[in-house]
Parts: C-alpha cells; structure tokens; sequence
C-alpha cells in the first residue's frame, strides 16, 4: 500500500501550491502578542481546551480522492477516543480501507491485505482531522515560537512553530521529535485555526517523509467546540484529498476494541 494511499485513507489530508505563504505587504508596526497568549486566544474562539474534550468522537461525512483525471467522491467515518486513538474507515469500491492509529503504533488494513507500520511511521499519524483532539496537548508540551504574521488565503495570521519536548532517554526521542513538529496559522482577527502543517515519515524509509498541510474551512459549533467540517489537503504541492463532514458526534460510546490493531503476520 503506498504512502500515498495511506495518505487519503486517513494519514495526512494535504494541500497545493495555489495555498503557499506569502508575506504580508509592510504595514505600520504593531504590538504582536506572546505565542502563548495567541493559543490561549485560540481556546477561547474554539472551546478547544483540555477542560471541554469529549470522552470519544465519530464523525460521518465524504472524502473526495482528487485525482484529475478520475476523481472520486467516497464515504468516510472518523472514530477516535484521543489523538492518539483513532481510526478511519474509507469505502472504496472494492471495500473498506482503514488507518488505525493505538498509541505508538498504527496498521493500514484493507480488502485482503494489512501492514503493520514501523514506530516511527505511526507516530507521525496524528488525528488532525478532528484538531481539538490533539492540539491542546500538544501545544501545552511543546516549545512555541511566534515566527511572525503572514497572509494565508488573503487572511492575516499569526504563524506559531511548535518543537515537541522530548526526553532523550525516549528510544524513540529522534523520530519523536520529528514527527511532533508543526506549523500552526492562527487567524489574527478571530483567533480561528487556518492551517496545519506536519510530516508523515514514509513506512519503508525513517528517513523519507511528506510534508502535509491542512486548511480547516466551515466551522461549526457542535457541543460547545467549533468543529472544521471541511479540510483539503495537499502533498507536495498537489491537491489530494478534500474531507467534507455531514455530522460529527461526541460520547457515543465508541468501544476499544475500535482500535484494536490486528495481529502481527509470521
């Protein structure tokens, strides 16, 4: 199964080239906020706070494979207990495909076929699918550097990088480390999310990754926490995928055994 592949099946959602950074033109200087003071901004505007997390999450809606020559519009279902727990199960017309991803490690499993993905692979599948999940944590133990603003879709944003604090008696501290890095691009005006940028290490070769980029549009209020129902993703320059939510639910009682990975083939 390739990376890329697993990219659309629930790994990574990515974005092109038409979305690249630029520079705001000179303006008159102002006051720019501390990186932590624009997180907790960003909590605020989202209800994304470890105090407001639900137990469990599934949301329902569509994929769209962006393929230009034969795109492909399929059903999706995103169910995850913590960023870290989670699993999403394509349909595809020969049947299911899915990511699941159980605390460091993850399988990629479809008709007639599995793989059990290296550690430093499933550490880099993060659920940045549903963000509030994940980025309170990780922005609570990481190391934030406002790198400066910058126009992301004619949007002004502030552009926050986060290093992940890492113990070096970690076996796995190096591809840790790498794999928890990322940009974050917070709107200046109303303290939403914009975008995501990652990196998903290939499962052949720890040295070979894809840098992902996700663009959060359409939020919704369910609960209390503002929700992204729609995201696009793009790898290396190229639009690949674009997530479209109908519904999203909170404490539904998704079970363990979800994310139970299967057994290791002899």
């Amino acid at each position: 199964m390739s990376l890329t592949r697993l990219a659309v099946i629930g790994f990574a959602f990515l974005f092109s080239s038409s979305n690249k950074l630029s520079p705001q033109s000179p303006s008159p200087p102002q006051p720019v906020p501390q990186a932590s003071t624009i997180v907790q901004s960003m909590a605020g505007a989202t209800g994304w706070n470890a105090a407001s997390q639900p137990k469990d999450v599934q949301a329902i809606g569509t994929i769209t494979v962006e393929d230009p020559v034969s795109p492909e519009t399929l059903p999706v279902t995103l169910s995850a207990k913590s960023c870290r727990l989670f699993r999403n199960d394509v349909q595809f017309s020969d049947g299911t495909h899915s990511a699941i991803v159980n605390q460091d490690s993850a399988a990629a499993i479809a008709p007639g076929a599995q793989q059990l993905l290296p550690p430093f692979t499933a550490l880099s599948a993060n659920s940045f699918e549903l963000p509030f999940l994940c980025l309170p944590s990780a922005l609570a133990a990481g190391s934030l550097n406002l790198v400066g603003i910058e126009s992301v879709a004619g949007q002004s944003a502030y552009r926050i990088d986060v290093n992940p604090v890492v113990s070096s008696s970690d076996a796995l501290a190096i591809p840790r480390q790498i794999a928890a890095q990322f940009t974050l691009w917070v709107s200046t005006s109303s303290g939403m999310p914009l975008q995501l940028s990652s990196k998903l290490v290939s499962p052949y070769n720890s040295t070979a990754s894809v840098s992902v980029l996700r663009v959060f549009s359409d939020f919704r209020v369910v609960n209390g926490i503002a929700v992204p129902f729609q995201q696009q993703q793009f790898i290396q320059g190229q639009l690949r995928s674009t997530l479209r939510l109908s519904s999203v639910t909170f404490n539904v009682g998704v079970s363990d055994s979800a994310f139970t990975l299967p057994a290791a083939q002899q």
